[in-house]
């Protein structure tokens, strides 16, 4: 019809208007051009019973006297276009005819080429639209083979045909998911270029420039800056996933003797075990990737499913959100609004996170910036080794939103789990210490300097306790960062319940008589609220091991203690990132966690609170006139850095003023000795 009968058309018609164009009228002259150009642009999708009422429009007119055109002039045209009205028939009923003479029963004895056509089929885009022919015809086998009599034979050529149909679902699926990874893979190239728009903008405008002649193809650095190329291959691979998927969904079902194949289903658990490998490998294979370059890859296969639901009925959503949840779920570790669990020994990709984030921040050349609020690697660890990582590209504040958005609550609560079970070993050495050392911090009296000082040179381990405390401080930050990036994650997805648990946090503290319920203080932790009397995972972990009143009452002693400590002589405080160099600012977290957590009431853990406080103001007054007196055993600690470290424990504890140190501690003394730590940065500036 293309390539002979629209141009025989165009030339007689031609030959028609020349001769009688001005009797013909416009109407009539416009549809003899409607159904030349109709001609010379069939395709399957045409419209030919519009096609044929045309025909018949044109031929009464043509035929009758009243039009003025005589006969001889006017038969090569009804003869041409009566050609191309056949030739629409036949088209339009091929598929009729087919199934009307056709005997495919035959066609079974042609595996070999037909599988060959198939893959030829499969191979190129612009022919996938046609990949479900060969099932079209194994549906009509049944119809065309007569072998009642050969019952063998029949059970033979039934199996043959049914594995035959099987394996070109397979065929189908598989070039469809292919198809489906390169829409993927441009997806999340234009993501990275800037978006869809900006891909089209740019084609637009290397289009439009090359059409004014302004630049010319091969000019150097053109594609570069436009990147008019990839686009195109995007829209391509996408093209050859939509005929793909137009194939399938024109045909839903087919049978084959007695099997049913449905097609849709086929194509869904494909789909899913597809997006189910692209999940698990998410964060990359032996070195993890960063949670943003996740969150890209994860937004980039939701686009192309979202593609596939446009083009397919599939309910795409539940692929992605059950391959999700099953990667980045342990209910082991408790479901939401249950108590956190810390016996977790699977293998789960979340799993699998909890560990590494634990191997990370554990590392000696990781410490917490509380400037920045994340971990980072230490500036003067210069020989980084092969497979080490930078912190912070992991536990950033963006990095870890990424992360909340694609693990969720569940996720969080699942490294959770993950990072307080490491912590259990530490925990009970602290345990330990305390037991063996608690005859001494019975007897230790902090108002008398000498009995003080005698006191606590029998008390053993200070160096291994602070070292636990600021390893479980450490872990305590990170949890605290995950909950605020969750908390900021929720405002912005769900608002609505992200205020309402603001709400009854804030009627749970302005009424000092409410105590809410274990399922209450679940649902809160879960939500992002950082307490640590809500915390009931935290509080069974702590209260596990501190369970005794005796090793309770000895907490704030032991922490006052450890200002004489090995490690605070090498510790000191780093103005430019308001932190420790020996990461001591750790053990803030610890106690401020650890005392709430195993104390029944808010009371009872705010006169602990307080304990502390107090006997660290006696601990750095007798320090300070030790090193006064030119004590030979003070001369490595530096008493300014300690000053700064019960000054940023007292910024951060909620329900204790600052009176309360002031009252032992003088402020004239305390600001005296944080001034000397910036006037030595001044003198070594200038000395430089």
């Amino acid at each position: 019809i293309r390539n002979i009968d629209a141009p025989r058309c165009t030339t007689e018609m031609k030959s028609l208007l020349q001769k009688h164009g001005q009797r013909i009228p416009l109407d009539m002259q416009n549809l003899m051009t409607v159904f030349t150009n109709e001609a010379r642009e069939v395709n399957p999708k045409s419209n030919f019973v519009a096609l044929h009422l045309n025909f018949f429009r044109i031929a009464s007119y043509l035929c009758s006297r009243s039009s003025g055109i005589p006969p001889e002039d006017s038969s090569p045209l009804l003869y041409v276009f009566g050609e191309t009205y056949s030739h629409f028939c036949n088209v339009l009923q091929t598929k009729q005819r087919l199934v009307r003479t056709a005997n495919l029963g035959s066609i079974i004895w042609y595996k070999e080429d037909i599988r060959n056509v198939l893959g030829w089929t499969l191979n190129r885009p612009d022919l996938n639209g046609y990949c479900m022919t060969l099932m079209q015809m194994l549906g009509h086998v049944k119809y065309d083979l007569n072998l009642k009599y050969c019952p063998d034979e029949q059970a033979n050529v039934i199996k043959y045909a049914t594995q035959w149909a099987e394996i070109t679902m397979d065929d189908i699926c598989r070039t469809t998911l292919r198809s489906f990874d390169n829409t993927i893979q441009w997806s999340d190239y234009l993501s990275n270029q800037g978006g869809l728009r900006e891909g089209i903008s740019k084609l637009e405008s290397i289009t439009n420039k090359k059409a004014r002649n302004k630049i010319r193809i091969d000019t150097p650095g053109l594609e570069s800056k436009y990147g008019s190329q990839q686009y195109m291959n995007a829209q391509a691979q996408a093209q050859g996933l939509g005929r793909l998927l137009g194939a399938i969904r024109d045909i839903k079902q087919i049978q084959i003797f007695k099997t049913v194949i449905n097609t849709y289903d086929w194509l869904y658990e494909a789909l899913d075990g597809h997006v189910d490998e692209k999940i698990g490998q998410l964060f990359g294979g032996e070195h993890l990737r960063r949670p943003t370059e996740a969150l890209a890859s994860l937004k980039s296969i939701q686009r192309a499913l979202s593609y596939v639901e446009q083009h397919i009925a599939l309910n795409t959503s539940d692929i992605l959100r059950g391959n999700v949840l099953k990667h980045f779920t342990d209910i082991r570790a408790g479901m939401i609004g249950e108590s956190l669990k810390t016996d977790t020994k699977t293998k789960s990709l979340v799993q699998r996170l909890g560990h590494f984030y634990w191997d990370l921040i554990t590392k000696d050349y990781v410490a917490f910036c509380p400037l920045k609020k994340h971990f980072v690697t230490k500036p003067h660890h210069h020989h980084k080794k092969k497979g080490e990582l930078r912190a912070e590209g992991y536990t950033a504040h963006p990095e870890l939103r990424a992360l909340c958005h694609i693990i969720g609550p569940y996720g969080i609560k699942a490294i959770q789990s993950v990072l307080l079970s490491n912590l259990s070993n530490d925990i009970n050495k602290m345990k330990q210490i305390l037991s063996e050392n608690s005859v001494y911090l019975g007897q230790l009296n902090f108002d008398d300097m000498a009995s003080w000082w005698t006191q606590v040179q029998k008390i053993n381990g200070r160096d291994d306790f602070l070292n636990y405390a600021i390893q479980v401080g450490r872990c305590l930050q990170f949890i605290s960062m995950l909950k605020n990036a969750q908390r900021s994650v929720q405002e912005d997805d769900i608002p609505f319940v992200s205020q309402i648990i603001n709400l009854v946090m804030r009627r749970i503290e302005s009424d000092g008589n409410i105590t809410p319920g274990k399922q209450l203080c679940n649902v809160l932790t879960d939500s992002g609220i950082e307490d640590p009397m809500y915390d009931q995972g935290a509080k069974e972990v702590f209260q596990k091991s501190f369970s005794s009143g005796v090793v309770l009452s000895h907490f704030p002693k032991m922490f006052a203690c450890l200002y004489l400590s090995q490690v605070w002589k090498s510790s000191r405080f780093e103005p430019e990132s308001e932190g420790f160099n020996t990461g001591v600012e750790s053990v803030i977290t610890t106690i401020q966690t650890i005392i709430p957590a195993i104390c029944g009431t808010r009371n009872k853990s705010m006169e602990m609170l307080r304990e502390y406080v107090i006997l660290s103001a006696y601990t750095l007054i007798h320090m300070t006139l030790k090193a006064e007196s030119k004590d030979r055993e003070m001369r490595d600690y530096h008493i300014p850095s300690m000053m700064v470290f019960i000054s940023k424990f007292m910024e951060t504890c909620k329900g204790i003023s600052m009176h309360v140190l002031e009252e032992c501690l003088p402020y004239t003394l305390m600001r005296t000795k944080i001034i000397e730590i910036y006037e030595r940065i001044h003198i070594d500036e200038e000395g430089k």
